[in-house]
């Protein structure tokens, strides 16, 4: 009798043991966090905002490119649907200029020296930007999202005060200084860099219609 209770009590530490092990494993795979990922989570804890369609934003755009030049340019965008309305204002020699986006996806620019189309506004921006920012991502980074349905690599991402870090296309881009605006929780300030140049995006204003 007393040896089948040794055993019983044996087997009854070794299998306390063995949920143990599981457990703590289970623990260190669910905390752990992936560096890579595929971009399926929104960054400011909605998916709802890029279901929003129709907005303006307005701000500052701070840029130091490659060779040691500084251009601050003001910046207006405006989303109508499918169709796309960027203001740029003190951008590198060219003035006051607009670029538009039509439901087709082909781009244009105004200026008082330019007046230019093409099939894209990525064409359009790699033609006439110094700053080979990829435009089509920049347009969700303004909103503090990353673009959907591409790889991300997480860096950070800190509640108090709240910032966030990742890298997408060669940016690495850090959102900080948020702010509600209407049910959002988005960043007035966005460093952007790619190690040989950078931009600061400053927010000062949100429309949503």
């Amino acid at each position: 009798m007393k040896t089948k209770s040794n055993a019983h009590t044996y087997i009854s530490t070794y299998i306390s043991h063995l949920l143990m092990t599981i457990i703590s494993l289970l623990l260190m795979v669910s905390c752990s966090t992936p560096q890579t990922k595929n971009n399926d989570f929104s960054l400011t804890d909605t998916v709802d905002i890029n279901q929003e369609h129709y907005w303006k934003m307005e701000g500052r755009l701070s840029v130091r490119l490659s060779d040691g030049s500084a251009e601050k340019i003001n910046m207006i965008w405006i989303q109508s649907g499918e169709r796309l309305k960027l203001d740029f204002s003190g951008t590198f020699g060219l003035g006051t200029h607009i670029i538009r986006v039509n439901p087709d996806g082909s781009a244009s620019i105004e200026s008082s020296k330019v007046n230019e189309s093409a099939e894209s506004l990525p064409s359009l921006w790699e033609q006439f930007s110094p700053l080979p920012l990829p435009i089509e991502a920049f347009s969700y980074w303004i909103k503090g999202e990353a673009q959907p349905d591409t790889i991300i690599t997480v860096k950070t991402a800190t509640s108090e005060p709240k910032t966030t870090s990742f890298e997408q296309f060669g940016w690495q881009i850090i959102m900080s200084k948020y702010t509600d605006r209407k049910t959002y929780n988005m960043p007035n300030k966005i460093k952007l860099s790619d190690g040989t140049q950078s931009a600061t995006v400053f927010i000062e204003n949100w429309t949503f219609y």
